[in-house]
């Protein structure tokens, strides 16, 4: 593997086990994924031609979602299960990619220092955050934006839906 790659960043093709159980030599090509920084924090991104994994693992969190099948016919979804990773939805939505769809996979709670979803009325949320049916906790958004909250603006075509907010603090922290 030759550089600028490192050994945290890869993933390899699908291996059969009958290769692997016949002693068979294994030659694959290792593609970059994403940046190490990101390694830990990034939502995992379902489309269709991961969703039958992704479904093996995770149904009972999406089985009573009746939207998964049209997020998928839309090109896929970010299934969002910790802070983190809704930081990490935040920024990549207010970075570029502002209609993103974003699914809750469990309840998430604790202090998120950073952007808003849809940051501000030039970049406005236009794709959709869609609850699943789980609970904001005790989150504490705290940022610089005057448009504070989960999603800061709301575009005339984004959608938040389906989610409890219980306990939830916006602290302003304007300089």
């Amino acid at each position: 593997i030759k550089k600028p790659y490192d050994e945290f960043s890869y993933k390899i093709d699908s291996l059969s086990g009958s290769t692997l159980l016949d002693g068979c030599k294994v030659t694959k090509k290792w593609e970059k994924v994403i940046d190490e920084d990101d390694f830990s924090n990034k939502p995992m991104f379902i489309t269709r031609d991961n969703f039958s994994n992704f479904n093996q693992h995770y149904n009972k969190c999406i089985k009573d979602n009746k939207d998964i099948q049209s997020y998928l016919d839309k090109g896929g979804f970010y299934f969002i299960r910790s802070k983190d990773e809704l930081t990490w939805f935040a920024n990549r939505s207010n970075n570029g990619n502002n209609s993103i769809i974003g699914v809750f996979g469990d309840n998430i709670e604790g202090h998120i220092d950073g952007n808003p979803i849809g940051a501000d009325e030039k970049n406005p949320f236009e794709g959709i955050l869609d609850g699943n049916g789980y609970t904001l906790e005790n989150i504490t958004i705290e940022c610089t934006n005057i448009d504070n909250g989960i999603v800061g603006v709301l575009g005339k075509n984004g959608i938040v839906k389906n989610f409890c907010i219980k306990n939830t603090k916006d602290v302003e922290n304007l300089q």
